[in-house]
């Protein structure tokens, strides 16, 4: 009986598919090793990224820190949710009462080359979340972080700000009627991940 050639389609059966299909799922297997996109999930080996403070409303037309956090050498960040809020009885939602700005190493009140705002976060003059409706007047209610329609991508050794100002003439005219200092203060909180460079 005379030997039979088995035959099969490339990457399948016996006859030269064998080697492909093994290579095929070794590929497979490497990529799903790999985190395509880190800055929409965090990736393995991720650590929390958070920023915090709360401060008492500055004097009047002076950019403040509210908090601040570094991107530690080696590692990359990704800032993916933000509250800002006011505790003070006399803010109103949309009166342009107090400028918030999202910067990348750039300390209040001073100017590097390589600071900057974060795209789309320079200047933000609402309450996130907004507090509305009945919470509104007592300035009540759940109060975290929401998640951005874009986030904010940190390179190593990036140091993320964020500052508070307190306009002496709001663009809704007349003067600001917020307090300075204590009981009035400002929260924020931002919140992400960072993960290994390499």
């Amino acid at each position: 009986m005379s030997p039979v050639l088995m035959k099969g389609k490339p990457g399948y059966g016996p006859v030269g598919g064998a080697v492909e299909t093994v290579k095929a799922a070794r590929e497979l297997i490497e990529r799903c090793g790999k985190w395509p996109y880190p800055w929409s999930y965090p990736p393995p080996g991720s650590q929390a990224l958070s920023m915090r403070g709360t401060i008492a409303l500055p004097a009047q037309n002076t950019q403040t820190q509210v908090c601040s956090f570094n991107v530690p050498v080696g590692k990359l960040g990704y800032l993916d949710s933000l509250m800002l809020t006011i505790n003070d009885g006399n803010y109103i939602e949309g009166m342009g009462y107090a400028q918030w700005a999202v910067v990348v190493n750039q300390p209040a009140g001073q100017t590097f080359a390589i600071g900057r705002p974060a795209q789309g976060y320079g200047l933000i003059t609402t309450e996130m979340p907004l507090i509305t409706g009945a919470n509104a007047a007592s300035r009540s209610g759940s109060q975290w972080p929401v998640k951005l329609p874009f986030g904010v991508l940190l390179e190593s050794d990036d140091t993320l700000y964020i500052h508070i100002t307190i306009p002496s003439a709001p663009a809704s005219g007349g003067a600001n009627p917020l307090g300075i200092g204590y009981p009035s203060t400002t929260t924020c909180w931002g919140l992400g991940w960072i993960w290994p460079a390499a």
